[in-house]
């Protein structure tokens, strides 16, 4: 007794459609399978015939409409990555604020510029960078930021450099 087995291919609608136009045009099939059947048996037996490449027609409106589908995923993520970015560059100058105002001199004790050099109760933007490690950009920033928004931290000149040093 023969033995099948069953053998499944995926087609478009269009393909279909035109081999089953070809199964009523040609009386030697009467049916889907057997045109697949001698469609493959036909390969097999001419094997200096060049195979013809099997594609599916392309829908260029389809193909448009997943470009247009991935462009907006992508737009949607360079949006998230852009927000992460931005949120942990806040969080960076927040932690780098931090460490500048808890590494501030008191300064003269009294809230006011003490008469003595600066470089004794004073700090410039460089010393801090070197203590904490930090670029001295970022030091700069957070330093004139802390300046501008507390009433905690205060600068004075001497000679080319600035010194800061925090209120009491």
């Amino acid at each position: 007794m023969v033995e099948y087995t069953r053998a499944s291919v995926r087609i478009t609608k269009e393909r279909r459609e035109r081999w089953e136009k070809a199964i009523e045009e040609h009386t030697e099939v009467e049916n889907l399978s057997q045109l697949i059947k001698l469609g493959v048996e036909r390969v097999i037996e001419d094997p200096t015939r060049e195979p013809q490449p099997v594609s599916e027609p392309i829908d260029l409106g389809e193909v448009l409409e997943n470009q247009k589908g991935m462009k907006k995923e992508l737009e949607a993520v360079v949006t998230r990555l852009n927000r992460i970015d931005r949120e942990l560059q806040s969080q960076d100058t927040l932690d780098t604020e931090k460490v500048v105002f808890d590494e501030l001199p008191d300064g003269s004790g009294t809230g006011a510029p003490p008469v003595s050099p600066p470089s004794k109760w004073a700090a410039t933007p460089e010393e801090i960078a070197k203590t904490t490690n930090r670029p001295l950009h970022k030091v700069e920033e957070a330093l004139q930021h802390l300046k501008e928004t507390t009433a905690s931290v205060e600068s004075t000149e001497d000679d080319s450099d600035t010194y800061y040093w925090k209120k009491p």
